[in-house]
């Protein structure tokens, strides 16, 4: 018979969930009359870990590192989800408007620093 440490397995699985679990989001919007846009950024596990993996990727490029232009399946990510909202309202009630929710978009931060050493290099 195997004997196990449930205690061990059980810390181990809510680390890895915990780990899993990290997110940082900003949010931002503008608003004119007649139009507004909110955007949300969700990083994960943080801003800082996404930037700091962008910024050694962008390195490693630059100095011939072929491993450094691979996607990794693990790596920190950046969903955006953007709702805007186009309309009028009427002083003492009433108004027309139409809002559009867009499907977020995630990005790695491999396809980020792919992105900004190809900017880089074309100029």
């Amino acid at each position: 018979m195997l004997a196990v440490d449930t205690t061990k397995l059980f810390c181990l699985l809510c680390a890895v969930h915990i780990t899993a679990l990290a997110q940082e989001t900003e949010s931002r919007s503008v608003s004119v009359p007649l139009y507004s846009k909110e955007t949300s950024t969700t990083y994960t596990p943080s801003k800082s870990d996404y930037n700091r993996e962008v910024q050694e990727r962008v390195d490693r490029m630059k100095s011939g590192d072929h491993s450094a232009f691979v996607n990794p399946r693990d790596q920190p990510t950046k969903d955006v989800a953007t709702k805007t909202t186009v309309g009028v309202e009427f002083k003492g009630g009433g108004g027309i408007s139409q809002s559009h929710q867009e499907a977020p978009v995630t990005t790695k931060a491999a396809e980020d620093a792919l992105k900004q050493y190809e900017q880089e290099h074309s100029k």
